[in-house]
């Protein structure tokens, strides 16, 4: 995401040297040593490999390099593959030409694209062989090298103003601009696509939220001195949800990669879907089967600024056993959700609105939202979802009748 250092800086032991973006959430990573940053091989923006080397330190009490990764079994394999600092530098009093000096990295892309690296003229501390070495060596060969590669881009076209039409069709007939998909986009590209080769199944129903919003209304009466300055319908639907769960345990569950287990679990952990300026992001609310409403406000009113401040924890993040998703936050009626694996079901309501319903032979005007349920259809069916749907609608039509199920 960003370097807190620049190459040529001083960098001191646990001192943040980046933060990165990984599946779970952003992380600082720290040095581990005293001493001077050489080099930086992974730029911002940039998508670096599990084990692929971030910078190289010039450590200040050692004549060796030490090479700050991402993955501390990384630099125990690289350290037993290069030796100790002293067998390193009794190698280097040896012939050059005896084995060029590159960590596993960058001996990976040399063999990628069949380089000798003997033929490389390496830059680093006593000529070893860089990332960029290899590059160059490629460029000047005229070998064109994929982007995900190279992780460099031609900077973008500049683009018109949102609303601004282009001076000419022709002109819009070119303007373009090429994006790499990274960060929370990459994530969601490895999540979803995981998700559509599950086959699912999709239910929806129309829920009546009058006697909801009646005590909701209820509710922002009475937050007094709660931190809450509102109350929405969510912390409500969650609520709902977990007491709906636990007459259908196998919703709050998880399948094994190979589908031949699945594992019930006693605590109802749910993610909730959270729009960020970043991208989408899916904190959990943990156990809300011990939480009450006003709980639930206050925790996702916490994980809400902690997402939009980047701030989440990769515990924040992870152990979901069920989804929702609250897409009419936003806009629209109805939206179809795709299962988390290895999660088997998720929900998602679209904004409330006002339906005339049939009642007394007459039609009333009735405040309504659509809720759509999507499962694993490998390992739940139809009629399990709809029993659940069925259940679920009960208590949010009738809140009240929860009460008797309140620990």
């Amino acid at each position: 995401v960003k370097w807190f250092k620049q190459k040529g800086d001083v960098v001191r032991q646990f001192e943040p040297l980046l933060e990165v973006q990984s599946d779970k959430a952003n992380v600082e990573i720290t040095s581990r040593f005293d001493g001077v940053l050489t080099d930086i091989t992974c730029l911002d923006g940039d998508i670096a490999k599990v084990g692929e080397v971030l910078c190289v330190i010039e450590s200040g009490d050692s004549s060796g390099d030490k090479s700050a990764t991402d993955d501390s079994q990384h630099e125990s394999a690289r350290k037993s593959e290069e030796g100790t600092d002293a067998q390193f530098d009794a190698r280097l009093s040896t012939s050059h030409s005896e084995r060029p000096h590159a960590i596993p990295s960058v001996r990976h892309l040399a063999k990628k694209h069949s380089i000798d690296l003997t033929r490389v003229a390496g830059t680093g501390r006593d000529g070893r062989i860089m990332k960029h070495d290899i590059l160059a060596h490629l460029n000047r060969a005229e070998i064109d090298i994929a982007r995900a590669d190279t992780c460099e881009s031609m900077p973008p076209r500049s683009m018109p103003e949102a609303g601004v039409a282009p001076a000419s069709l022709e002109e819009a007939e070119i303007e373009h601009r090429v994006k790499p998909v990274h960060g929370l986009q990459r994530i969601m590209v490895k999540t979803m696509t995981a998700s559509a080769a599950i086959p699912q199944l999709a239910l929806t129903e129309q829920i009546c939220v009058d006697a909801l919003e009646e005590i909701r209304d209820r509710i922002c009466e009475n937050l007094g001195s709660s931190g809450l300055d509102r109350m929405t319908f969510l912390p409500v639907l969650l609520k709902m949800t977990s007491l709906a769960l636990r007459q259908f345990p196998e919703l709050n569950a998880s399948v094994d990669d190979t589908c031949t287990e699945m594992t019930y679990h006693r605590s109802h952990n749910i993610s909730v879907a959270m729009h960020t300026s970043r991208g989408l992001v899916v904190p959990v609310v943990k156990r809300v089967e011990t939480l009450n409403v006003l709980d639930i406000a206050l925790e996702l009113k916490r994980l809400s600024e902690a997402a939009r401040s980047s701030k989440l924890s990769p515990e924040e993040l992870a152990g979901g056993t069920f989804a929702f998703s609250n897409i009419g936050a936003i806009s629209g009626r109805t939206a179809h959700p795709l299962v988390l694996p290895p999660q088997v079901a998720i929900g998602a309501v679209g904004r409330a609105f006002t339906s005339l319903a049939w009642k007394d032979g007459r039609a009333v005007p009735t405040r309504v939202l659509h809720v759509t349920w999507s499962a694993d259809h490998r390992v739940i069916d139809g009629a399990t979802v709809a029993l659940f749907n069925k259940r679920w609608k009960e208590l949010v039509e009738n809140p009240t009748s929860a009460l008797v199920e309140l620990r």
